[in-house]
């Protein structure tokens, strides 16, 4: 279905106008970042129409500027982790330990492998930086990290004897 220059136009407006609205309207900082995804969905979603020959107009997006963004700054307290931590199953309480020990994000704590622990280190990429990083495995760590190879070596071994049974 082929759409006419007036009717991309019309698009362009639009979403400019809902952008302007959006701000105006949410005046609080998750407003400003909402704002900013869905200006990229939409020109996410012309790039593919462009792509599939729908369209040869210019995306609708590209003179809209975006808002500046903050990062989040969010530190979990020991009253607040311990609560979790005493909630949480094994394998939560694991991932919440690794990310303790090793300060990675919980993206990064939850990629570990067997195949990442050599020569007394973990080594391992960061998802966000992909940074390389080798941490020594020595302490709590040392501790954590073997409760979990023997988990999951026993869980592996379970299964094997009931799937023989």
């Amino acid at each position: 279905m082929r759409r006419s220059a007036s009717t991309v136009e019309e698009a362009v407006t639009r979403i400019a106008q809902l952008f302007e609205r959006g701000l105006a309207l949410l005046k609080i900082p998750e407003g400003l970042v909402r704002a900013n995804r869905e200006k990229a969905l939409f020109s996410h979603v012309f790039n593919m129409a462009r792509n599939w020959g729908l369209t040869k107009a210019q995306n609708p997006c590209a003179g809209i500027k975006g808002n500046t963004e903050t990062g989040r700054d969010v530190y979990v307290e020991d009253e607040v982790f311990n609560v979790v931590y005493a909630a949480a199953d094994q394998p939560t309480k694991d991932a919440m330990d690794l990310a303790y020990l090793t300060g990675q994000r919980p993206v990064d704590t939850a990629k570990y492998r067997e195949i990442d622990l050599k020569d007394g280190h973990l080594e391992l990429a960061q998802n966000k930086t992909m940074k390389k990083l080798r941490i020594q495995i020595i302490g709590e760590l040392e501790k954590v990290l073997a409760r979990i190879v023997a988990r999951k070596r026993f869980r592996r071994t379970s299964t094997v004897r009931r799937a023989q049974n």
